[in-house]
C-alpha cells in the first residue's frame, strides 16, 4: 500500500461522507434557540446585548444547529426546537402532508430536522417518527397522481 493510498484511508475514516457536501453545511446552519444551563467564561461577544465577557447560566441565545447539537450533547445548553419541528407543525404535516410547502418553513427541512433528533430533546423521538411518516405520506401521493 502506497504511503498517498494510505492517507487517503485514514482522511475517509475521519471525515465523514457528507463532510463537504454543501446541502448539509447549510442546513446546519438553521438557528435554535437555547438556553445556557452553565455559564461560558470569555464568550459574552457571542451575545451583542450582553455587556460583560461571559455569558452567565440562564441566558438565552441562538445558535447555528452544528453547535447547538454539539454544546446540548455536553449538557451546556437547553434547546428549543425550532417551529417547524414542534408539535403544532408536526400535527399539521401529519394531517395532510401534500399541502403544507415545507420548503418555504424550513429550506432543507429533512437534513435538518434529522440532525435534530440527535439532540438530547424530549421531543426528539416524535420529530423522527413525523420525519418518516411524513416522507410516507408525501411520497406515495407523487406516485399515486
Amino acid at each position: 500500500m502506497s504511503a498517498s493510498s494510505s492517507w487517503q484511508q485514514n482522511l475517509t475514516e475521519v471525515i465523514p461522507e457528507d463532510y463537504f457536501s454543501l446541502d448539509e453545511i447549510l442546513a446546519e446552519q438553521q438557528k435554535v434557540s437555547s438556553q445556557l444551563k452553565k455559564s461560558m467564561f470569555s464568550l459574552g461577544y457571542l451575545d451583542p446585548s450582553n455587556q460583560s465577557e461571559h455569558l452567565v447560566s440562564g441566558s438565552k441565545l441562538e445558535f447555528p444547529l452544528w453547535l447547538a447539537v454539539q454544546l446540548a450533547n455536553k449538557n451546556y445548553l437547553d434547546c428549543e426546537l425550532p417551529k417547524p419541528y414542534q408539535e403544532a407543525a408536526r400535527n399539521i404535516l401529519l394531517a395532510d402532508s401534500s399541502v403544507v410547502d415545507l420548503f418555504k418553513q424550513v429550506v432543507y427541512y429533512y437534513k435538518t430536522g434529522i440532525k435534530l433528533t440527535q439532540m438530547p430533546h424530549p421531543e426528539s423521538p416524535y420529530v423522527a417518527v413525523s420525519l418518516v411518516r411524513s416522507v410516507r405520506l408525501r411520497y406515495s401521493d407523487v406516485f399515486h397522481l
